[in-house]
């Protein structure tokens, strides 16, 4: 019997199965200086509209702290994770991007992890590659290597095969997923008790496993305490407050504690988030949300304020128009949306509110009763959109997470 480079996924069952018993995979191995050894195998034939197990194997050269592994999948594939040997996994739709991290690497010298590669029933066959890259820590810096993309070939399905019920749908217009485009967000708010001047610092929409950086002006004249870092690393160098997150995960926020300082000092706060959003770096001003230690709460006609702003529900967006009945067919979403339209994103969004809280309670109810892919709030002044962070400020509210 004579064999093929790869399983095709239209030979019989019988041919299919002595290929597999005789061990053809597809493998790729990545050798990373200072001793680390990546390798992908994929245990059988891909094929359109089914599932083939993929394997990668990681030997860590030594590393014995943070590491992470990022795969960007092609358009017409998706990850779903199996076993991760303790690490933990989020997949960006948007993307189309599995991030594997973990806070400590595990003991093990060698270990796999497991997938299940999901393929579109529309995927044309071909040749696929997988790019990926793996972070990590070496002498207390941080390090991104880039091995060579993993290739892959994709079959068409046998005639009557069955396809995984899993499998991706067709990324054509009319199956555009509905996705948010929600910024970071870093919000500060400052009380003055006994003396001291407390900072909270509460972070919205970073993304889980992601790298991100606060960066807070520490006021002339005062002396810093951390209280809690929310899971990141502080380093206080000179008149800089530095949290550092190599794998962030949303654990509370961001406190620390002024001393020693005089009242007009306190309030020269500045505040830098920076991140990695859809692969560039970014940077986010941290928005002094309610100063409590300006005592300025006398009544500023609040009534006239809070008329221009509102709160909306945006529970999707897409690159291109819906239909009408769009998403009364695709989730049983019956009620009206609001369309607004930019030079990129088509967003739709639910409701008005004067009051952020009802937003936010609004949202959640969204949230459990529709399978909207994560709705947020966002606001308006007018007619013209605005941060939630402005809104709350010009309408004295508080952020509720």
């Amino acid at each position: 019997m004579q064999h093929t480079d790869r399983p095709s996924c239209s030979m019989s069952r019988l041919h299919r199965i002595s290929i597999l018993i005789s061990v053809l995979t597809v493998m790729t191995a990545m050798a990373i200086p200072g001793g680390v050894v990546i390798e992908g195998r994929l245990d059988g034939a891909a094929c359109a509209g089914q599932m083939a197990p993929l394997t990668i194997s990681i030997s860590k050269g030594g590393l014995d702290y943070f590491g992470r592994m990022m795969l960007r999948l092609p358009p017409d594939c998706r990850l779903e994770p199996q076993s991760l040997f303790g690490g933990s996994y989020h997949w960006d739709e948007k993307e189309n991007l599995a991030v594997v991290s973990w806070l400590k690497l595990p003991e093990r010298e060698r270990f796999d992890l497991e997938f299940d590669l999901l393929i579109s029933p529309d995927a044309n066959p071909g040749e696929r590659q997988l790019e990926w890259e793996f972070s990590f820590i070496r002498n207390n810096d941080r390090a991104t290597v880039h091995p060579a993309p993993f290739t892959f070939a994709i079959s068409a399905p046998p005639v009557g095969a069955d396809l995984d019920e899993r499998s991706p749908l067709p990324r054509s217009a009319s199956s555009d997923p509905l996705v948010v485009d929600q910024d970071p967000a870093a919000v500060r708010n400052v009380q003055e008790s006994q003396g001291h001047t407390r900072v909270q610092i509460e972070l919205a929409n970073l993304t889980d496993g992601g790298f991100a950086k606060l960066t807070e002006t520490i006021p002339e004249g005062c002396t810093c305490q951390v209280l809690a870092a929310a899971g990141g690393v502080a380093q206080i160098v000179g008149n800089e407050l530095n949290i550092l997150w190599f794998d962030y995960t949303q654990v509370g926020p961001v406190s620390y504690q002024l001393d020693n300082c005089l009242l007009s000092h306190a309030q020269n706060f500045n505040g830098t988030l920076s991140c990695v959003v859809n692969g560039a770096s970014m940077n986010f001003s941290v928005i002094h949300a309610k100063d409590d230690i300006q005592g300025s709460h006398a009544p500023s006609n609040e009534t006239a304020k809070t008329s221009v702003v509102t709160f909306e529900v945006q529970v999707a967006a897409t690159k291109k128009p819906v239909s009408t009945d769009y998403f009364e067919r695709k989730l049983n979403f019956r009620h009206q949306t609001r369309e607004e339209r930019s030079s990129f994103w088509v967003r739709y969004t639910h409701e008005s509110f004067k009051r952020y809280e009802e937003a936010r309670n609004h949202r959640n109810e969204l949230t459990e009763a529709y399978a909207f892919n994560g709705p947020f709030v966002v606001a308006r002044k007018g007619d013209r959109r605005i941060t939630v962070q402005e809104a709350l400020t010009i309408s004295d509210q508080q952020w509720l997470p």
